[in-house]
């Protein structure tokens, strides 16, 4: 649950960010050529338009506060367990070969054990 809604806050993310984008003013293009030169080149990227100043993208600014807060309970009691074998747990060189994203791993080779994984994602994307 907590991994689907971390993937769910980072797909709605991106979609406000193209939005933000799609809504630019339309004098991002003046200003950013009244702006003093940049340090380095600004370059267009296929499908992402054209680029702004720094000055447009601190009125889109979401401000400086950045508040992560995770609270994961679980509780395992009163079990018993007796005669099992337990697995083995492996990995090899091409485990992670086609990963993208945010990888999640958990590995267990015991008997009544609570696994609890979270992941929280701040994107910050500065000038």
């Amino acid at each position: 649950m907590a991994r689907s809604k971390s993937l769910i806050g980072l797909a709605l993310f991106c979609v406000a960010a193209g939005a933000l984008a799609a809504n630019a003013p339309d004098s991002a293009v003046a200003v950013r050529h009244s702006d003093k030169q940049s340090p380095t080149p600004s370059v267009a990227v296929n499908g992402l338009g054209s680029p702004v100043s720094a000055n447009t993208l601190q009125h889109y600014s979401g401000g400086g506060l950045v508040q992560n807060n995770m609270n994961i309970t679980g509780t395992v009691s009163n079990d018993t367990t007796s005669h099992v074998t337990t697995g083995d747990n492996t990995l090899t060189g091409d485990a992670f070969s086609n990963a993208a994203g945010l990888p999640s791993v958990v590995q267990n080779t015991g008997n009544n054990v609570l696994i609890q994984t979270g992941v929280i994602v701040n994107v910050q994307l500065k000038p």
